[in-house]
């Protein structure tokens, strides 16, 4: 062979060398960037106890939408099954409607609800939330963008605005739902999302994973509400859920919010509600139980940097543990601090500083029932209690930005309310 053909040849080998490599390498190109669950450390289930689909390779989001590369989020299966998309939070509170003027019905109520006169009530401000959560549902969880961190809406860090999500559930029918609940077997749990600076709402159906690629409603009773950043988490006695912020998707013209994982809960009582604890450069979700006539326990969960629950050496001795009952994490969880809360009827907890607030629907101090009331703590000591209106108080939430309490209530004309959460500490040390 001569020397011109051989070089011919080779030429040759070699382009087809390079054909062959960028056929084989362009797929994996496509999808590099695409969001996918990370594996877990456990055999994930379903809810219904099979094994749980492996994650679908998703879509590169755009810049506004979709779940960020290497978050835990749903797989593109389901969303994919009901030709639904994305939706940022903006989009969703740019559908809603808005926010309604009290009406004199309900400023009447406000204004004959039984208040402690401790609390100077013209720093407060409130909302009527019937016509917001809808006929059949009831308040009980709380949260919202001032304590959220490291999470942007649109081109702004999340704790800039002025968002309160407010989880509500009902056991009659709700049909106008995507995804309606079964009455008498399953609860419809869904979210208000209220922008206060832009005076717009819109709700969000809460929804979990079933078989391969279908969606069914949650069926929790959503009695704690906390949002961390990338990740949300909403609590009943027996269960925790959790969401990524950015899988928020539209689907036929309905908003949902899928769950990405559950634990079930046992130990010292249950996650009657949920809070954050900003405290010491670290972040720790906190519960609180509900006991009508017993003890009261409120719980430490660590949290990692991107607002997952993470396992720590460190146990409570009166602990409460996490086990994994579907989607990826750790299993089991324990808390890492648990301490007893003197009364009764805890339904919210939050911390700023070194203090811990926490309400009560009917607090018993002392053989005695004192009705509403909310409690500043420190060191597990109750320092003050103030009597907030009657109406059941549920959950509440920390405005860290604003410095504000924040809190619900589930009957009557179902209040939205807050003040500012230093008039409550100094109040408190009279």
């Amino acid at each position: 062979m001569t020397r011109r053909r051989t070089l011919t040849l080779a030429a040759l080998l070699m382009a087809a060398s390079v054909i062959s490599v960028a056929v084989l390498t362009l797929p994996q190109l496509r999808h590099s960037d695409s969001p996918t669950t990370p594996p877990s450390p456990t055999p994930a289930t379903s809810p219904s106890g099979s094994p749980a689909p492996a994650p679908a390779p998703t879509p590169t989001p755009s810049a506004t939408t979709g779940p960020p590369p290497g978050s835990v989020h749903t797989a593109d299966a389901y969303r994919a099954h009901y030709g639904g998309s994305y939706a940022g939070w903006d989009a969703l509170i740019k559908a809603g409607r808005k926010l309604p003027k009290a009406g004199a019905e309900c400023r009447s109520a406000w204004q004959q609800a039984r208040r402690d006169p401790a609390l100077d009530w013209d720093k407060a401000g409130y909302l009527c939330l019937n016509r917001l959560v809808g006929k059949g549902f009831k308040p009980q969880g709380i949260s919202g963008t001032g304590a959220v961190q490291g999470y942007r809406i649109g081109d702004r860090p999340a704790a800039r605005r002025n968002i309160v999500m407010v989880s509500s559930y009902s056991v009659a029918a709700q049909p106008k739902l995507r995804f309606p609940n079964s009455p008498g077997r399953t609860e419809a749990t869904r979210l208000t999302v209220i922008d206060l600076d832009r005076s717009r709402y819109n709700t969000v159906e809460l929804v979990k994973p079933s078989g391969d690629d279908s969606l069914v409603a949650l069926g929790s009773h959503g009695s704690g509400l906390a949002w961390v950043g990338q990740y949300l988490y909403s609590s009943s006695r027996t269960a925790l859920w959790m969401y990524n912020a950015d899988d928020l998707m539209e689907i036929d013209g309905h908003f949902v919010l899928p769950a990405v994982a559950r634990w079930s809960v046992a130990g010292q009582g249950g996650l009657s509600s949920l809070g954050l604890d900003r405290a010491k450069r670290r972040t720790s979700l906190i519960s609180i139980t509900y006991s009508e006539t017993g003890t009261a326990w409120t719980h430490t969960f660590p949290l990692d940097a991107s607002g997952q629950l993470r396992q720590s050496k460190r146990r409570a001795v009166d602990e409460l543990s996490l086990t994994s009952s579907f989607g990826p994490g750790p299993s089991p969880i324990y808390s890492t601090a648990s301490s007893v809360v003197p009364g009764t009827n805890y339904q919210g907890i939050g911390a700023i500083g070194r203090h811990r607030i926490a309400n009560s629907s009917s607090l018993m101090l002392d053989s005695r029932r004192h009705g509403d009331n909310v409690v500043i703590l420190r060191k597990g000591a109750m320092l003050a209690r103030f009597s907030m209106p009657k109406e059941n108080l549920e959950s509440l939430y920390i405005d860290l930005r604003r410095r504000r309490y924040v809190t619900i209530t589930e009957h009557g004309e179902q209040f939205l309310f807050w003040l500012p959460v230093d008039h409550l500490l100094e109040r408190s040390k009279r």
